[in-house]
C-alpha cells in the first residue's frame, strides 16, 4: 500500500520528469532558375562549400549590404569548420538585422567555439533550430523571421536563407511556416542535412515516427551528427521505444558537444522511473560539463524539492528563471511553471502566484498554466472567490478567451462539471486554439455527468478535429475513466467503419495492449486513408511492439517513402 504522501511524491516525479523533458506568413514559392542565382549560391547547394566560400567572400564584397549573401557565407564557413571568419560574417549579419535575435545568438556561438578552438577547450555550439533567441542590449522586438523572410525572397536558390527562415519560423512556433521552408531548402540543396534535421524537429511533440524517420535518414548520411542522434532519442522516446533511446542518448554524451543535454535526458528518464538521487547525478554532471545548460538547472530544482530540501530548490529554481530570460517566450514560460511548482511545494504561495501570472504573459495558450492556477486557488481555499471573479470579467467581456480558460479550469478545480461543459463550448465556438482540446474534456465533463452517449460523441468529435496525431491522447483520456474504454469500444465497433472511428478504437486497444485487435482496426483506417504518413509510422510502432521487427522496418520503411513523395 503505498501512502498518500507517497502517491504524491510518485505523481511529482512524473510531472517533474515531463517537464524537464519539455525543455524544445509564407509567400508563394516560385520555382528557382538556378540560372540567377549567384555562383556561391549555386555551389553552396551541391555542396562544394569550399568553392561557395571562395565566391561568396568576391559576391558580399561587392554587395556588403546583402544579408541573403552574407548568411550563406556564413553558413558555407560553418560547414567547413572555419568559425573565426564565419564569426566575422555573422557580425556584419547582426550589423545589418540588429533585432534578428536567431542572427545574435548563431553569432554569439559562434564566436564562443572560435575561442574554445583556439584555446584547445571543448564548447557547445547551440544549433541553429532550436537555437537560444539572446535579445540584445535595448531591443524589445524580435525581427528575425522579418529579415530572413526579405533574404529568403531576395535570394530564392539560397538554401541557406530558407533553412534559417525555417529556423525563425520554428523559434516563433509557426511550425507549418517553419515546414514550408525547410521543403524548400531540402529541395535547393538535397544533401545538406541541415534542413531535414530541422524538419525532424517541427514533427517531433506530434508525429514522432516521422521525426524519427527523418532523423535515421539523416544519420545515414551523416553519422557523425550528434545533435541528430540526441534528437533521435527524442523521438525513440516518444514512440516507446526506449531501448533505442538509450542507446542514441549513451552515443551523444561520448560527444562533447552533447554530452550536457545527453546527460540531462538520461536525468529526466531516471526521474520518470522515480529514481530522484540518479537523476540528480545526471543533472549535476551535466551543469559540471555545461554551467549554463538550462534544462540541467531545471532538473535539479524538481530534484531538490522532491527531497523536501524547498531553500535550495527555491534558488535554483529562481536561477533558472533568471537564466530563460534569454529564451523563446514559450520555454521561458515552462522554466517559470517550473518554479511555481516548486515555490507551491515549498507552500510559498506568494512566490508561485507571481511566477504563474509570468508564465501565463509569455505563453497565454498554454492551458496548463491556467490548471496550475487554478490548483494554487484550491490549495488556498481561495478558488470560489477567484471563479467569482473570471465570471465577473467575461460578464463585463464576452468574448474574454482568458477568462473563459481560466474558468474551465477553475470549475474543474470545482467540480462543478455543467458548467465547465457550458464554458468549453463556449471556448469551442469562439474557436479559441487547440478544438480538439476543447471537445476532449467537454467530453470528460459529459462522462462525470452520466451522459456517456453523448460523451461518445464528443470524444470522436475531437479526434476529428486532432486527427491523427491526437487520438492517442484521447484514447488516454478515456482510459482513465472507470467502463469508458469498453463502453466506447461497444458502441463505436458496431457501426459502419469510419476513419475517425476506426481510428479511435485502434488507440484504444493499442493503449490496453490488445496489440493484434488494433492492428486490424488501423489496417482498416489506412486503407481509408492511403497515403497518410502517420498512420504507417503508427502501424510500425505497432508492429515493434508484437515482436514483429522485420514487418515493422517494412512499415517505417514505407513511411520514409511517403515522406519523400511528399516533398
Amino acid at each position: 500500500m503505498i501512502s498518500r504522501d507517497g502517491k504524491r511524491a510518485i505523481g511529482m516525479v512524473a510531472a517533474a520528469a515531463a517537464l524537464v523533458f519539455a525543455l524544445a506568413s509564407p509567400v508563394p514559392f516560385q520555382a528557382a532558375d538556378p540560372a540567377d542565382a549567384s555562383a556561391g549560391v549555386r555551389a553552396f547547394n551541391t555542396g562544394d562549400y569550399k568553392g561557395a566560400a571562395a565566391s561568396l567572400a568576391r559576391e558580399v564584397q561587392a554587395s556588403p549590404d546583402d544579408l541573403g549573401l552574407r548568411i550563406t557565407y556564413a553558413v558555407a564557413l560553418l560547414q567547413m569548420k572555419d568559425y573565426q571568419t564565419a564569426a566575422a560574417q555573422l557580425d556584419r549579419a547582426v550589423a545589418l538585422a540588429p533585432s534578428a535575435s536567431i542572427l545574435r545568438d548563431l553569432h554569439v556561438s559562434t564566436s564562443a567555439r572560435t575561442r574554445a578552438t583556439k584555446a584547445g577547450t571543448a564548447a557547445t555550439m547551440k544549433p541553429l533550430a532550436g537555437a537560444v533567441v539572446t535579445p540584445g542590449p535595448g531591443q524589445s522586438k524580435d525581427s528575425s523571421v522579418a529579415a530572413l523572410r526579405q533574404a529568403a525572397i531576395e535570394h530564392p536558390a539560397s538554401a541557406a536563407a530558407a533553412s534559417l527562415l525555417g529556423d525563425a519560423y520554428q523559434l516563433s512556433g509557426k511550425l507549418s511556416e517553419a515546414e514550408q521552408w525547410y521543403r524548400k531548402a531540402m529541395a535547393l540543396a538535397p544533401e545538406w542535412t541541415k534542413p531535414a534535421v530541422g524538419l525532424a524537429l517541427t514533427a517531433l511533440d506530434t508525429d514522432p515516427t516521422r521525426s524519427a524517420n527523418l532523423l535515421e535518414d539523416v544519420l545515414r548520411r551523416d553519422p557523425s551528427n550528434s545533435q541528430a542522434r540526441l534528437w533521435l532519442g527524442d523521438a525513440y522516446r516518444r514512440t516507446g521505444r526506449q531501448d533505442l533511446a538509450d542507446r542514441c542518448y549513451l552515443q551523444a554524451a561520448e560527444d562533447p558537444l552533447t554530452r550536457a543535454d545527453a546527460l540531462v535526458r538520461r536525468g529526466t528518464q531516471y526521474m520518470g522511473q522515480n529514481q530522484v538521487l540518479k537523476a540528480e547525478e545526471q543533472f549535476s554532471r551535466a551543469q559540471a560539463v555545461d554551467p549554463d545548460n538550462l534544462p540541467a538547472v531545471v532538473g535539479m530544482a524538481q530534484t531538490q524539492s522532491l527531497r523536501n530540501d524547498f531553500g535550495e530548490a527555491q534558488k535554483t529554481a529562481g536561477s533558472a528563471a533568471d537564466k530563460s530570460k534569454a529564451l523563446s517566450p514559450a520555454t521561458q514560460a515552462k522554466v517559470y511553471l517550473n518554479a511555481a511548482q516548486v515555490a507551491q511545494a515549498a507552500g510559498n504561495y506568494d512566490d508561485a502566484g507571481h511566477y504563474i501570472g509570468t508564465a501565463n504573459r509569455l505563453a497565454p495558450d498554454d492551458q496548463s498554466i491556467y490548471a496550475q492556477e487554478a490548483g494554487l486557488y484550491a490549495r488556498q481555499d481561495s478558488l470560489r472567490g477567484w471563479i467569482a471573479e473570471q465570471e465577473s470579467a467575461l460578464k463585463q467581456k464576452p468574448g474574454d478567451l482568458t477568462a473563459m480558460r481560466r474558468l474551465a479550469e477553475g470549475y474543474r478545480a470545482a467540480g462543478d462539471h455543467v458548467r465547465r461543459l457550458e464554458i468549453l463550448d463556449r471556448l469551442t465556438e469562439a474557436g479559441a486554439a487547440g478544438a480538439w482540446q476543447w471537445k476532449l474534456q467537454s467530453a470528460e465533463s459529459l462522462w462525470a455527468l452520466g451522459r456517456k452517449d453523448d460523451a461518445c460523441e464528443r470524444w470522436l468529435s475531437a479526434v476529428d478535429a486532432g486527427y491523427p496525431t491526437r487520438t492517442i491522447r484521447i484514447a488516454e483520456s478515456i482510459g482513465s475513466r472507470a467502463d469508458a474504454s469498453s463502453y466506447v469500444t461497444s458502441r463505436f465497433s458496431v457501426r459502419k467503419s469510419s476513419r475517425n472511428a476506426g481510428h479511435l478504437l485502434y488507440a484504444i486497444a493499442s493503449r490496453e495492449g490488445r496489440y493484434a485487435e488494433a492492428l486490424a482496426h488501423l489496417d482498416r483506417v489506412i486503407a481509408l486513408d492511403p497515403k497518410n504518413v502517420t498512420l504507417m509510422g503508427q502501424r510500425g510502432w505497432l508492429l515493434g511492439k508484437m515482436g514483429r521487427s522485420a514487418e515493422a522496418e517494412k512499415a517505417f520503411h514505407k513511411q520514409r517513402d511517403l515522406i519523400r513523395q511528399k516533398q
